[in-house]
Order: C-alpha cells, then sequence, then structure tokens
C-alpha cells in the first residue's frame, strides 16, 4: 500500500511540473526546431508578384510562436511577411531562421532570381542623390581631412539615439533639421519622442571633440548604377586590418521608402574608431541626403557618418565657409552638381521694379515680388508662373552708385524666397544659391537652387548687404532685372 501511495506522489508530482513547464515553450517556440527543417516551401517561401516579378515576397510559414528572423537583399527583418522591390537582375540570396529558446536557428542560405532590370524602382531622387543617377557615379568623403579641415558638418561624425530615422528629422512640409530655418522637432512626421522619452541627437564639432577619431584622409566611397547599384569603399588611411579590407568592391541597395541603405561585400566609410559599430551594424539609416551632403547612421550604435560629395569638396574654399553649412562670395556653392532642364524666361516690367533701402537696414533691395511689400498690389511679373524644380536665376543691372570715403566698396548679396504655401524657403544662408560680391556699377547674375518643386511667390528679393547705407546719393542709383529664368526637368 505504501509503495502504491508513493507511486502516486511522483505521478502527481509530474503531472504538476509537466503542466508548470508547458506554457513557457509558447514564448520562443521550442527548442527542437533544426537547421534542416528551415527549408524554403516548408518553413517559408519566396514568391514573385504576378504583375511585377521585381517585386519578391518572403513569408513565414512558422508558427506564430517562433519569431520570424531574415537576411536578405536589402537587410534584416523580423517580419513576418518582407516586400522586396529589386530594380536589378541578378542572383539573390536569402537566408531564413526563428528565435528558439535554445538561440536562434538559421536554415541555408537560398537564392531567388531577377531576369530584368525594372528602372521604376531607382527613379526616386534618394539613388540620383545617392549615385549621381542611372548609368552615372558619385565618390563622397567623410567631412574631415589630414589637414584638421571640416567643410560642412563641422566633423565626420555627429551622434543619435537609435530610434532616429530619416521621418525624425523631415517634417510634413519637407523641411529638415539641416537647411530648414523653421523646422521644428515637435513638428517632425514621427514625433521626437520614443516609448514617452524624448530623444537627442548631438551635432559634435570635431575641433572640440578630436578623441572621436584621429585627423585623416580617410580615403573614398563610390556608388554607381551602372548595369546595376556598385559601391567601392577605399578605406585608404587604413591598413588592410580594418573591417571589411582597405579597399572593398561591393553592393548596394537603397529602400527609398524607409531611406535604409545596405551593403554586400563592403562597409561604409568610416573611421577605424568605430569599426566595431559598424561591423555590428543591423541597419544603416539615411538620416539626409541632397546634391551635395549626406548623413549614414549605424543602427544600434547611433554613429552618424557625415560624407559630402567631391564636386562640393573640390569646389569649397576655406576662406568661404565657416565648416556649417555657409557658403559666401563668389565661392562655396557654385551649383555644378545640379544639371539643368528646359529653361523659361518669365516677361518682367522694370517700370515696376521696387529697389531702395526698403527696411531701413542699410541693405540695397530689390523687391521682384514681396506679398508684404508694396509690389503686391502691382507686382511686375506674373508670380504664378515662377514654378521651378532646379532653379530661378536672375540678372540684374545696377547703375549710378557713388560710394562714400572709407566704403568697404564690395558686398555679399543675399537671396531670399518663399514660394505660395511657403514650402520651400529660403533665406540666403549659402548653401543653395550663388551669390555674387558687388563692387558697384555693373551686370550680376545670381540663381537659387530650390530642394523641391517651388510654385509662385510668396517673397522674393534679393538683398545687397550693407551697400545701401555706403552709398552717396541712393536716389541717383538705378536697377532694372535683365532677365527672369526659371528651370524644370
Amino acid at each position: 500500500m505504501k509503495r502504491l501511495q508513493n507511486i502516486l506522489v511522483v505521478l502527481t508530482l509530474s503531472i504538476f511540473v509537466y503542466v508548470g513547464c508547458t506554457p513557457e515553450k509558447y514564448e520562443l517556440g521550442s527548442i527542437d526546431v533544426t537547421s534542416d527543417e528551415l527549408v524554403e516551401g516548408i518553413a517559408y517561401k519566396i514568391e514573385h508578384d504576378t504583375d511585377n516579378p521585381n517585386i519578391v515576397y518572403l513569408t513565414s510559414l512558422m508558427d506564430s510562436k517562433y519569431q520570424p528572423l531574415w537576411n536578405h537583399p536589402q537587410g534584416r527583418s523580423q517580419k513576418s511577411t518582407v516586400t522586396l522591390k529589386m530594380p536589378f537582375a541578378g542572383s539573390y540570396d536569402v537566408q531564413f531562421g526563428v528565435q528558439t529558446r535554445g538561440g536562434y536557428v538559421y536554415g541555408d542560405t537560398v537564392q531567388f532570381t531577377i531576369d530584368d532590370m525594372y528602372p521604376g524602382f531607382i527613379e526616386d531622387e534618394l539613388w540620383t542623390f545617392v549615385s549621381g543617377g542611372i548609368d552615372k557615379s558619385k565618390t563622397w568623403y567623410l567631412d574631415l581631412d589630414s589637414e584638421e579641415t571640416s567643410r560642412f558638418f563641422m566633423g565626420p561624425m555627429w551622434f543619435f539615439t537609435s530610434t532616429y530615422e530619416w521621418d525624425n528629422l523631415h517634417n510634413l512640409a519637407g523641411g529638415n533639421y539641416i537647411d530648414s530655418d523653421d523646422w521644428k522637432a515637435e513638428n517632425a512626421i514621427v514625433p521626437n519622442m520614443t516609448n514617452g522619452e524624448a530623444t537627442w541627437y548631438w551635432t559634435a564639432d570635431w575641433a572640440g571633440n578630436q578623441w572621436m577619431c584621429a585627423a585623416a584622409d580617410f580615403g573614398t566611397m563610390t556608388f554607381d548604377l551602372k548595369g546595376g547599384a556598385h559601391v567601392v569603399v577605399d578605406q585608404s588611411a587604413y591598413s588592410s586590418d580594418i573591417a571589411g579590407g582597405k579597399v572593398q568592391n561591393g553592393t548596394y541597395m537603397l529602400d527609398s521608402e524607409k531611406h535604409t541603405i545596405s551593403f554586400t561585400d563592403a562597409y561604409p566609410l568610416h573611421v577605424i574608431e568605430r569599426t566595431e559599430s559598424v561591423t555590428t551594424s543591423t541597419e544603416f539609416r539615411i538620416l539626409y541626403a541632397d546634391s551635395a551632403k549626406m548623413q549614414i547612421m549605424t543602427v544600434p550604435g547611433g554613429e552618424c557618418f557625415n560624407y559630402i560629395s567631391e564636386e562640393y569638396r573640390d569646389n569649397w574654399k576655406p576662406d568661404e565657409g565657416d565648416g556649417n553649412g555657409g557658403d559666401e562670395g563668389d565661392g562655396g556653392y557654385d551649383g555644378s552638381d545640379v544639371v539643368l532642364g528646359d529653361a523659361t524666361d518669365i516677361p518682367f516690367d522694370n517700370t515696376k521694379l521696387v529697389f531702395g533701402d526698403l527696411e531701413d537696414k542699410g541693405n540695397l533691395r530689390l523687391e521682384l515680388y514681396n506679398e508684404y511689400g508694396s509690389t503686391v498690389s502691382d507686382p511686375p511679373f506674373a508670380k504664378e508662373n515662377l514654378v521651378t524644380n532646379q532653379r530661378v536665376e536672375v540678372t540684374f543691372t545696377l547703375s549710378g552708385i557713388t560710394f562714400i570715403d572709407g566704403a568697404a566698396a564690395s558686398y555679399k548679396t543675399m537671396f531670399s524666397w518663399a514660394d505660395a504655401d511657403w514650402n520651400p524657403q529660403y533665406w540666403g544662408d549659402g548653401t543653395r544659391e550663388k551669390v555674387a560680391n558687388i563692387t558697384g556699377d555693373g551686370t550680376y547674375t545670381i540663381f537659387y537652387d530650390p530642394e523641391s518643386l517651388a510654385e509662385g511667390a510668396t517673397v522674393f528679393v534679393i538683398d545687397i548687404e550693407g551697400m545701401a547705407a555706403e552709398i552717396v546719393d541712393l536716389s541717383a542709383v538705378t536697377a532694372t532685372v535683365d532677365k527672369l529664368t526659371v528651370y524644370n526637368n
């Protein structure tokens, strides 16, 4: 009888142990999944879209208790279904895995094939910013050299909370944290909050924070779109023991919707002090890009590498910029990286041009149109025709100028602009305009390159800083707009 009681006790305890442990296995899946079981057609499937075979769907077929783990041509994902938009022909690798109580388990790498190029996936301007466009290439440098010079960002790295992405730094009106005077974090598409906590970023200057890296000519990173998306990274400052080797030949892929970039057989150009963060990064996010500047952030490290284009680097002049976006005078930004399309000349009635020291600030202002000025009632041109997505160019002539004794006799122009819905808007910081040094009577040409489609005008003025205060007789001065031209693709 006693033996029977002991058996019942053991059986009862066994049931309790079994019942107590059973729910645990549903948290991360069981530990009995093997690599051999994670095969295409059983654990997951790869399908091409029936209408556009360049769209590929990766779908997990595993029980929902298993967390999917994908390594695919455009990065990594933990979603049950992943959609890939593949612009180029070729064979691409996919590896599927799951997370279990025993750890990560991956199946073998498999391939899918894209037969033809689909240019529709590389028409987004982000591809053009990064590579220069279809059948072109573009070279980038970190914004620091061996002579300790930074040309725009003040250093090769800034630092961000790892939750930052493109949308945190761009608002619905098109403004961004670098170029827009009115950008505010709270107005970004994604609020500047993460789980109720404020995020942060630090625009560190290298001169005051030289611990971040040693100054060097780090090398180059060249992207192209010549029959595919290729990248060559030359880490010329370092020996071959840097991650990926001194010279890396690979491929890259952009997700223009998520603003991410992935690399195969290469790593982004970086400083050796941060190579571990680069090699362990689960994602590379593009936080900012235009024709001359780009920022790529590591995730989860949060280091953001600051790049300037070869054209910007070669045309920058050290006496005409402060290392943080200021290009003044005849140097700095010259618009050479903008490929101009169709030009349209807009008729201009000089009898309606308003000019003078209109704000009593000592500046000579040419008011082409100002909704808050006298031209609002009788503008000298049809402002609704001022529609451009590339450039607005103004050629003007000044005469009758006599300077007072001791005058500087050389004055910089400032181009101020806001279109009908205040997007874009620009207030003459030198980053998107070609200015001129005004030295007296003469004909001058300046231009402004908007970063998005500009439609109409609310403010359209040219200020010549400080010149009005140093003219003997301002009433003797005449000004004419000789040509007003807009460019569009």
